[in-house]
């Protein structure tokens, strides 16, 4: 702002705003900036929307916000949830990759099944519920004509937070024919 003063002495006097910071921790290595900061006028006893678009982490899906601030990481909020703010925040993201199955069958070729596993930990992969006309389920591959099993039925997979180390997200089941093989004993 550019003030104009008149001739003579002029007193100016500082105006002094308190301030409550939220700080949103990415918690991965693999986005940056790890931190992203909003401001809010202290006293302000409106809600504040969290911001559930702070960071984009491609492949992975932000289910919630974690406050440790008390060191018990039991204070949860929803990634858009509105709350009071009454003192500095720091909060903790924490993501999940998404799996979407798809059938990739000639019965419902678009049906679909969905597991989310939690970045840092180990799962195994949902069991195949999808069938084939006759067919066997053979395994999940990352494309729908791809007959390279890359997964095979309830694998445990580790989710790193590393999108070029985790888990595929679409997998695409691939059925094998069945044959029935008789041995005659004579």
């Amino acid at each position: 702002v550019v003030y104009t003063l008149a001739d003579g002495d002029t007193t100016l006097y500082a105006q002094w705003k308190q301030v409550h910071i939220i700080t949103y921790d990415a918690n991965s290595d693999y986005i940056s900036p790890k931190t992203v900061e909003d401001t809010h006028d202290a006293g302000d006893t409106n809600k504040y929307q969290l911001n559930p678009n702070a960071f984009q982490y491609e492949g992975y899906k932000l289910i919630s916000w974690i406050d440790d601030s008390d060191n018990s990481g039991n204070t949860v909020y929803g990634p858009a949830d509105l709350i009071v703010i009454t003192s500095d925040l720091n909060i903790h993201a924490k993501w999940v990759r998404e799996i979407t199955f798809h059938a990739n069958n000639g019965i419902d070729p678009e049906a679909t099944d969905k597991q989310t596993i939690p970045v840092s930990s180990t799962e195994a992969l949902k069991l195949n519920g999808f069938t084939n006309n006759g067919k066997t389920f053979v395994g999940w591959s990352t494309q729908p004509v791809d007959t390279t099993i890359k997964y095979v039925d309830g694998e445990s997979v580790a989710i790193t937070g590393d999108n070029t180390k985790d888990v595929d997200v679409n997998l695409y089941a691939q059925w094998g024919n069945t044959c029935t093989i008789h041995f005659d004993h004579d």
